[in-house]
């Protein structure tokens, strides 16, 4: 059986808007770590607390 490649994938190169707004989510909401994260898309998106972003289920 051959091996088959498998694509890899090539972010394509990042834009200075880009840059400005990643770089303005991390200055407003004190990124450092994943839970930082999901935390800021909490909020932007404007969904409650007790919910899971990766699950989609209520937290205990």
């Amino acid at each position: 059986m051959a091996n088959k490649k498998r694509d890899v994938y090539k972010p394509k190169p990042m834009t200075e808007g880009k840059k400005a707004v990643i770089q303005g989510l991390l200055d407003e909401y004190d990124i450092k770590t994943a839970d930082d994260i999901q935390e800021a898309l909490k909020d932007l998106l404007n969904i409650p607390a007790s919910v899971s972003l990766l699950s989609g289920h209520r937290k205990p």
